[in-house]
């Protein structure tokens, strides 16, 4: 496997964007640029051996910088909603930016348009970045690292860890999105989940507190079978570690992506609010064009305590581990 680097556009502010690109010896390739820690193609082959880019994206850094979708973006302080933008910690209430509506949204969209440092070990890149105390309304400085390896098993591994000097609340994850035609929509792809149960929404996407059991509803993907309705964006409670997490299957082209995690939850988001814009290679993309797989902890955690903890403890260390596997079926 080999990592290379180069200059691949510049900030409005002049700050140098940097290219990284992991290739192993079946010819798999997946870019990754220092802002936003943002994947920007993976390049993987199907059934005749036909390479494609199976991720959405832009072709030049201006378009990453207009983005209000996340693509690629390694995202945080906290994944996903938070009601109301507050939560309590350690008796403390915190008041957090809100950037959707009245709630707070993956982090307030910072890490994502921030320039990463980066530094390259054999054929691994780390991207690390520190969010200072107070940043969007977060509580202690928090150290972030996102490790990044393509093996020659077709797997990319992304591992996660922070560190933060007072008690704080963490939730760190990748928010790509995939469409493993390389084009058109998602709906024909067969989805599987290892999930008995997940959690409901309100009307602004907020988890009720509820987790309620998938089977005879349209969430239960414990079994493969096409997605069909494109309005998913939806926590599943994964199941025991036995296995991938999830599989996302496309028939046409015979691509296969497996992913496992060592998280409690899996956001399936099929796009559904994705608005029309131009994305690489002169594609339009549109509602349904990707679907994100978000390893996480829950929505709205830091507000429902009988959900899973996100809180990281001063010098504690939070580990996040992601692999996608990418295969054909003949």
């Amino acid at each position: 496997m080999s990592v290379k680097v180069e200059k691949w556009g510049s900030l409005p502010d002049g700050d140098t964007v940097y290219m990284f690109e992991l290739m192993n010896k079946q010819g798999v390739t997946v870019r990754i640029i220092n802002y936003g820690g943002i994947i920007t193609s993976i390049l993987t082959p199907d059934r005749n051996g036909v390479f494609d880019d199976i991720v959405l994206g832009y072709d030049n850094i201006e378009g990453y910088v207009r983005d209000d979708a996340f693509f690629g973006a390694m995202i945080g302080r906290y994944a996903n909603r938070i009601k109301g933008a507050e939560f309590l910690l350690d008796g403390k209430k915190y008041n957090l930016s809100k950037n959707e509506g009245e709630n707070h949204l993956h982090g307030g969209g910072v890490l994502n348009k921030s320039l990463w440092g980066w530094t390259i070990s054999g054929d691994e890149l780390v991207l690390h970045i520190k969010s200072p105390e107070g940043e969007e309304g977060y509580p202690g400085g928090l150290e972030v690292k996102a490790s990044v390896l393509l093996d020659d098993s077709d797997r990319l591994v992304v591992d996660f860890m922070a560190i933060s000097d007072k008690d704080t609340i963490v939730n760190l994850t990748n928010h790509a999105y995939f469409n493993l035609a390389g084009g058109g929509d998602v709906l024909g792809h067969k989805m599987r989940i290892n999930a008995d149960f997940y959690t409901p929404v309100d009307g602004e996407l907020i988890p009720t507190g509820e987790i309620r059991p998938v089977e005879g509803t349209d969430f239960d993907f414990r079994s493969p079978r096409y997605i069909k309705n494109g309005y998913y964006d939806h926590n599943f409670v994964l199941g025991e570690k036995n296995g991938p997490d999830a599989e996302v299957y496309e028939p046409e082209s015979g691509r296969l992506l497996r992913l496992a995690t060592n998280m409690p939850g899996l956001q399936f988001y099929c796009g559904g609010a994705l608005g029309k814009r131009k994305g690489k290679y002169g594609e339009v993309y549109g509602k349904n064009s990707g679907l994100c797989l978000e390893p996480q902890y829950f929505p709205n955690t830091p507000n429902e305590p009988a959900f899973p903890s996100c809180v990281l403890k001063a010098g504690d260390v939070y580990t996040h581990k992601i692999v996608y596997e990418f295969k054909t079926v003949k």
